[in-house]
């Protein structure tokens, strides 16, 4: 079956007819299933996925932390995760984004506290992330050192990290702080505006 265009019908259809399948198949369902917020039918591809072996492919396994994070169901998040093969950065930042968009930003702080114990690579996104839960626990301060950490590594004026500045000091009431990153910004979109 050709799999450059494959939808969800198609997957659907090979994945009930029993047959092994690539596991490109099942990013059409579990895209499918964040729309739907399916839980029932997300256990189900996941059984699947499970059973054919495809749970070795970190990719599916990623989108599956995704699937169950966007159904709020954190706990699957996490015990996939647990067992992910080779995370990498978007595992950590999907597991900490998924904390942080279900009210737990506390935990969201602790993985990535597990993610800096391991030497993980961190994105721009994943430090936007954890503004972000920063910002909804009014965590000044962690925010300020993490901010700081930014400056060290002299990623500070990237866009995103911008962005994520300006909106942590905004939410956290320090308008003078987020003003000063904002002209500090010199790529400036409408998430930048937005944030001021």
């Amino acid at each position: 079956m050709e799999t450059n265009f494959l939808n969800f019908r198609e997957a659907l259809s090979a994945m009930n007819k029993g047959t092994t399948i690539e596991s490109s198949f099942y990013f059409p369902l579990l895209q499918e299933y964040i729309k739907n917020r399916s839980l029932l039918d997300t256990q189900v591809v996941h059984a699947h996925i499970v059973k054919t072996g495809t749970h070795e492919d970190k990719y599916v396994m990623i989108s599956l932390v995704n699937v169950y994070s966007k159904c709020e169901q954190m706990e699957y998040a996490q015990r996939v995760f647990d067992h992910l093969p080779g995370r990498n950065v978007v595992s950590w930042t999907g597991l900490m984004t998924g904390y942080v968009h279900n009210s737990k930003p506390e935990v969201a702080i602790r993985v990535f506290v597990q993610m800096l114990e391991i030497w993980a690579y961190q994105t721009p996104h994943t430090f936007g992330t954890l503004f972000s839960a920063c910002s909804s626990m009014q965590l000044i301060k962690l925010g300020k050192q993490i901010h700081g950490y930014c400056v060290k590594y002299g990623i500070e004026l990237e866009t995103t990290i911008g962005n994520a500045l300006c909106n942590f000091y905004s939410k956290c009431g320090k308008l003078d702080d987020s003003i000063h990153i904002f002209r500090r910004n010199v790529e400036r979109n409408v998430i930048s505006w937005t944030s001021i």
